[in-house]
């Protein structure tokens, strides 16, 4: 969906992907940046590196609903982000959605054998003055209440026979076919059997199969997000959001929907195989605190029904248990890090202790600092929290997943450069809370979102990071370099800071890959927190001087090879701009920008390090624009 307003979040909305952004609370303008240069310095001599974790924002992707992934565009799309990113995992609403056909009406079912029971559990419950509306199975004379009870255990109609009623006045018994609707009858008395009548309803794998061999067949698993409720099952089969109708209403009868979840998981590891399915993770729902679980006007860490949700999570933990107990199960799955604190204690003292916690923030979101580290802070801080209360309980604690986030909603920056360093940033800072969070997954890998329908505009600033067809956004090329970063983090040293070193808009990561001879460099400006997206190209005194000085090393050949993502570089909006951003592009201009987007590589010749002793080394000089993303490669000798 496309939110133009700029600004925090408070009251949700279902027509809405989330909320709608607040009117009274402004992010600021595009920020002033006068950064001067901004110097570094890394030593290779005896160099401590640590490890440095390059996939924790592109193991997992997020996308629209189920039905998307049924398309060729979807399954092309999302092979390429596996094939470019090493991607693990996609997650996607909508799973269990009435475009999906999981649950199908029964318009025809078989006669029910007859039924021969000794008279030992021919037992009924009498109920005086009750008489049942549903549908009606052969009439009988009989001259009891008993014998009415009897004709309903021992004779055969259309289905299962699940009760009776008997009219004194006329010694009649009309057998019945549900037991569900009662009304006042005085001459009436209903006989209740121990039965369960047949539902008239079956379930469908088909759709879910086919989604999910395609997945296998590239070697990804899903995050599977168990939502919406299928009207068959929902309590309010009009509670629906989003333009395909997503069920939002609990289950009508919670048994029911147990019994669902654990015939989806055996048909699950009787398909995929238990060894792989313990691989997967089972989400339960979406965002109940947002709007999307029960009706609520509201969405935050204070919204929804705790409650409500708690008995959703217990009886869809025990179904999904029930077909294997090592198949894993998590939630809460909340907007803006909500009741992670209180749904710990709360799942486990049910019995249902779960074998993740998931969440969603964006750096919009209002209960967290919009500052440049404060989205990095807010994720810490949730990550301490399963901490704690897993520690007060006696558990280990279990991984977070963050399984939502961008670069802001209502900051109209999906298609901006300003996403990329978003994510680069992020992907520095999340070094700092890789051993207790799993992954985090960005929402969403492509603009083929339907939320509101699919939009007709190649770049309608939807959250993807690619466009409708397929052309990547900076952030996805963000993303590939993010590939290339290798695994171990050498020490950088910021030369002359003057303040808060959280706060300086440059940040620079220096690793070397196992064999120490390849050596990466990525540099990232992304100042401030979130704020209006500026025209592109960005002003020029919106550019930072960046040096790095590589010390104790020497360079195998003259250059160094340099990758950018900004305003001007690894960027096809300007010149999508330039056409007049056409909603339907052709076939030559859909060639053109995705030429625009691709990753250039320029050769830089470095200073060799002036020094009076006997050091080696050499001096890189570059300018690094606002929101930008710079990686640096070259290779030392032995």
């Amino acid at each position: 969906a496309l939110l133009n307003v700029v600004g925090v979040v408070g009251l949700c909305s279902l027509n809405s992907p989330h909320y709608f952004p607040s009117q009274s609370t402004k992010f600021a303008s595009f920020p002033p940046q006068t950064c001067g240069t901004t110097e570094f310095t890394v030593s290779f001599d005896g160099a401590i590196t640590e490890p440095f974790e390059n996939n924790i924002l592109t193991k997992c992707f997020g996308s629209s609903h189920a039905a998307t992934a049924l398309t060729a565009d979807w399954q092309k799309q999302l092979t390429k982000v596996h094939e470019d990113l090493g991607t693990e995992y996609v997650r996607f609403h909508g799973l269990l959605d009435d475009d999906m056909s999981v649950v199908l009406r029964l318009e025809h079912i078989r006669a029910a054998a007859s039924v021969d029971r000794p008279s030992s559990e021919e037992k009924c419950t009498f109920r005086e003055y009750e008489d049942l509306h549903d549908p009606a199975g052969p009439v009988y004379n009989v001259s009891s209440q008993e014998e009415c009870c009897q004709m309903c255990y021992r004779y055969n109609t259309p289905t299962v026979c699940v009760a009776a009623v008997y009219i004194k006045e006329s010694g009649q018994c009309y057998t019945k076919l549900g037991a569900n609707i009662k009304i006042k009858n005085s001459g009436a008395v209903a006989c209740i059997t121990d039965r369960q009548g047949p539902k008239a309803y079956m379930y469908s794998w088909v759709n879910i199969f086919r989604v999910f061999d395609f997945l296998r067949s590239i070697d990804m698993r899903p995050v599977v997000e168990l939502s919406f409720m299928p009207s068959l099952l929902a309590s309010n089969a009009s509670d629906v959001g989003f333009w395909y109708r997503g069920g939002h209403s609990p289950p009508k009868d919670m048994k029911e929907w147990q019994d669902f979840m654990s015939a989806l998981g055996h048909a699950l590891i009787d398909r995929y195989g238990l060894e792989e399915v313990e691989k997967w993770y089972f989400e339960v729902w979406n965002e109940p605190n947002c709007g999307f679980y029960g009706a609520t006007n509201c969405c935050g860490p204070t919204c929804g029904n705790e409650t409500m949700y708690l008995d959703l999570f217990v009886n869809t933990f025990k179904g999904i248990k029930n077909a294997s107990e090592t198949l894993r199960v998590g939630g809460p799955a909340t907007a803006q890090l909500g009741w992670i604190n209180t749904f710990i204690p709360n799942a486990v003292h049910a019995g249902a202790t779960p074998d993740f916690i998931s969440t969603h923030l964006y750096p919009t979101d209002p209960y967290i600092t919009h500052n440049r580290s404060g989205f990095a802070d807010a994720v810490a801080e949730a990550a301490k929290n399963v901490s704690i209360a897993s520690k007060k309980l006696g558990i280990d604690a279990p991984p977070l997943l963050l399984t939502e986030f961008n670069c802001g909603l209502g900051l109209n920056c999906a298609d901006h450069n300003y996403a990329a360093s978003f994510v680069a940033l992020q992907a520095i800072e999340a070094q700092k809370t890789k051993k207790s969070i799993a992954f985090e997954s960005y929402w969403t890998f492509s603009d083929i979102f339907e939320e509101q329908g699919q939009q007709p505009s190649e770049f309608s600033q939807a959250f993807g990071a690619q466009s409708i067809h397929g052309v990547p956004k900076p952030v996805y090329r963000s993303m590939q370099l993010l590939k290339m970063v290798h695994n171990n983090s050498a020490q950088v040293i910021r030369n002359g800071s003057k303040g808060n070193e959280e706060e300086e808009p440059v940040s620079v990561v220096v690793t070397l890959a196992d064999k120490g001879k390849e050596v990466t460099a990525l540099v990232v400006n992304h100042p401030g927190g979130p704020t209006r997206m500026p025209e592109l190209p960005t002003p020029s005194n919106q550019t930072c001087r960046v040096t790095i000085s590589f010390r104790d090393v020497e360079i195998a050949g003259k250059t160094v090879q340099i990758r950018r993502v900004d305003d001007t570089h690894s960027n096809a909006l300007p010149l999508y701009y330039s056409m007049g951003a056409p909603p339907y592009p052709t076939v030559e201009q859909l060639e053109q920008l995705q030429s625009a987007s691709e990753i250039q590589v320029s050769h830089v010749t470095p200073e060799l390090l002036k020094t009076e002793s006997p050091q080696t080394g050499f001096v890189l000089h570059l300018d690094a624009p606002i929101y930008s993303v710079m990686l640096i490669s070259f290779n030392i000798t032995a």
